[in-house]
């Protein structure tokens, strides 16, 4: 806790210098320190939260498609600074109790693997339909390549762009070729590339037809 020049607690951050000016101070959560200087305290307390907040609620530096377990695991380490043990405790048993069964798996007591409706979306593709409203706007096609990720094409290499030539798709060849199972993004950009390269109206019927069958046996979906 910071003090003025009579002694008196000013609050976490703040204090106050000789010359009567008060000082913000704080640490971001990268590890830089931050101050500045104010004629009024009540200045410095505004500046002093609304940076702290800035700081804590900005876009982190990690992929946009960040799932959702991993985001609570980044914002309780950002909430350890600011709370105290019981209260992190609490965040925590009410994020599995009441979050973490919805959105994807729980082990019960018994040992025994209950789903939550999030993975029997994700398992059933239901998660692709809003999909067809991009399709309207014009902004995807039913048929082409695997969506990029923003932060996925910041780190493109000159032959990855090419998988950029035409619009993404709601199916492609990637989904029909293993989907969740390809983990190798240069083999997404060898489908990509093959698509592109032979396109042909018989080609997007098999497509078709293999993405039908992909959704009934669920094949590659996670």
């Amino acid at each position: 806790m910071g003090k003025d020049l009579k002694g008196k607690e000013l609050g976490r951050g703040i204090s106050q210098r000789k010359d009567k000016y008060y000082v913000g101070r704080y640490t971001t959560r990268n590890g830089k320190r931050v101050q500045k200087l104010f004629a009024k305290l009540q200045e410095c307390k505004k500046w002093l939260a609304d940076e702290q907040y800035t700081d804590e609620h900005s876009n982190p530096d990690f992929p946009s498609d960040m799932l959702v377990d991993a985001w609570f695991d980044y914002w309780i380490s950002v909430k350890k600074r600011t709370v105290r043990p019981n209260t992190l405790r609490n965040y925590t048993e009410r994020y599995k109790r009441n979050i973490k069964p919805v959105i994807g798996n729980k082990i019960l007591p018994d040992g025994t693997h209950k789903t939550g409706i999030g993975d029997f979306i994700r398992r059933t593709s239901l998660d692709e339909f809003p999909q067809f409203f991009n399709v309207l706007r014009g902004d995807m096609s039913i048929i082409g390549t695997r969506p990029p990720l923003i932060s996925e094409t910041n780190l493109y290499e000159l032959h990855h762009r090419a998988r950029l030539a035409i619009k993404p798709g709601i199916t492609g060849m990637w989904q029909v070729s293993g989907r969740s199972d390809i983990t190798d993004f240069e083999e997404v950009v060898r489908l990509d590339k093959e698509y592109i390269t032979n396109w042909n109206i018989g080609l997007d019927i098999k497509i078709l037809f293999k993405t039908v069958l992909v959704v009934f046996k669920k094949d590659g979906s996670m």
